[in-house]
């Protein structure tokens, strides 16, 4: 179900404060435009701007990270001013995030990890702070379903209980069936991580 791609070996700064917000189990979304002096949208193109956005990539990705590749093509297009996220920008915003960030592939798409929270880390549920922060279930990578279908079976909570429980944590009412399949996908792999759980 996953499969996990290397970056390049390219290093950039981070900001320590905003690796520690995703290790603490909490959702925020990244604001792309606080980390540059200037947002133009008509260099997006160019050659001269990829490090303006390498930036701003390198950003989201250690706030949000992992981060679906739709999820971060729409942050930098709204940081441009631009409401639709078009074929061309995500795979400007694609290879972009692909030469300096790991990746892993699923089903719904490709996530971006963060250096300091790799796929070969330990991963733990993100709660978001607020509505606004809110993802959909197609935004949260395995690794991180896992983790919360593991904190739902250690409260006790089983088959369509458990299924339950995590789409009540996501706020949902109504079950998709890809949804489901993602959550039963997660509550298998979590059922067989329990012996490895610390206690």
């Amino acid at each position: 179900m996953l499969e996990t791609k290397a970056a390049t070996p390219e290093v950039y700064a981070r900001n320590a404060t905003d690796v520690t917000v995703g290790q603490l189990g909490e959702f925020v979304e990244a604001d792309p435009a606080s980390v540059v002096d200037c947002v133009c949208a008509e260099d997006f193109y160019l050659a001269s701007y990829d490090f303006v956005l390498i930036k701003m990539i390198t950003h989201v990705v250690e706030i949000e990270g992992p981060v679906l590749d739709s999820v971060l093509a729409r942050r930098i297009a709204r940081a441009h001013g631009w409401q639709r996220t078009g074929s061309r920008i995500q795979e400007r915003v694609r290879a972009l995030a692909g030469k300096s960030h790991q990746s892993t592939d699923e089903d719904v798409g490709t996530f971006y990890w963060a250096p300091a929270r790799g796929p070969e880390l330990p991963v733990v549920f993100r709660r978001s702070r607020d509505d606004e922060a809110s993802r959909d279930v197609d935004e949260i990578c395995m690794p991180e379903l896992v983790a919360l279908a593991c904190e739902v079976l250690a409260q006790g909570a089983a088959d369509e209980d458990a299924i339950v429980a995590m789409a009540r944590e996501l706020g949902l009412q109504r079950l998709r069936a890809a949804t489901r399949g993602r959550f039963e996908y997660a509550m298998k792999e979590a059922a067989g991580n329990q012996g490895s759980l610390p206690v």
